[in-house]
Order: C-alpha cells, then structure tokens, then sequence
C-alpha cells in the first residue's frame, strides 16, 4: 500500500458507488471490482460468458499480485443488504419491523420488502436512504484505506 501513499490518487466516489451496484447486479456469475490505487481507475473482473461476450484481455496482468489493485467491498461486506434494510424498517416503519425481520427470513425477501415500501408509500424514501448509506459506507472503506475521494460528481 505505499503506492497509495506515494502518489494519493483522488477517485471518484459516484464510480465505486457505480462499480458496488454493478458487482451487485448478478447473482449467477462472480463480479469482482478493483480500484487501481495509482490511476484511480475501476477494473472489472467477471464472468463474461454470462453477458454473452468473452476476453479478460482487457485486465492487468498483474491484477492478482501487485498490492496497487485493491478489491473493492460488495454490499454485503459494507453491511448494506438485509442489515440495511432492517435498520430502515426500525427507523421509519418501527410498526412494521417483526414483520419486515420475518421476511427476510426467506426466500423473495427484497421483493416482499419493496412491495411493503409500496403499501407504506415509502418507496423514495427507502431509495434515498439507500444511497446515503451506500455513500457513507463507501466513505468510510475509503478513509480506512488511505484512499482519498471526490464527491464532485455525485449523484443527486
């Protein structure tokens, strides 16, 4: 890591949001995202043969050894998946959380969850809160790895 704190790179905090939601877009195949802590850039390692085009030509060859590429969290490992959205319910929909807990004690639990966001009319307000948790999540990995970010472009 002390390439990171030769040459501190500034990235783009709306590009690791991005890269988080698309490493969380497939629950088939493994999509995996880096940052190249020297260039700020995100590289994406996936399972091609699912979107129906091949080559991982395009990935460093040196990805898998050199400390500069640091593997991005999924949402999962930044608490933003069940966890997230109890701790919503509790905040907002107090009434509703046994309910909610239930739920996602099965399988289908984020579509029952978003149509109970819908009965409650909440939806928006669900979305929000979504993204600025994500936001501070990702913040955080950033501060904890000496990574430094821009919020310039980000999103509204």
């Amino acid at each position: 890591m002390s390439n990171q704190q030769q040459n501190p790179i500034k990235v783009n905090l709306s590009e690791i949001v991005d890269a988080l939601e698309f490493s969380g877009m497939s629950s088939i195949s493994e999509i995996v995202t880096y940052l190249d802590t020297s260039t700020g850039k995100i590289i994406v390692d996936m399972d091609e043969s699912e979107f129906g085009f091949e080559a991982k030509d395009d990935l460093p060859d040196d990805l898998f050894e050199n400390d500069r590429y640091l593997q991005l969290p999924d949402k999962y490992e930044l608490d933003l998946g069940k966890r997230l959205a109890l701790r919503f319910v509790e905040q907002f929909l107090p009434q509703q959380f046994d309910y909610a807990y239930r739920i996602f004690s099965k399988s289908g639990a984020y579509r029952r969850f978003k149509l109970m966001l819908e009965e409650q009319q909440i939806t928006d307000k669900w979305y929000q809160y979504e993204q600025q948790q994500t936001e501070l999540a990702i913040k955080t990995w950033c501060d904890v790895n000496s990574i430094e970010y821009d919020e310039s472009n980000k999103r509204q």
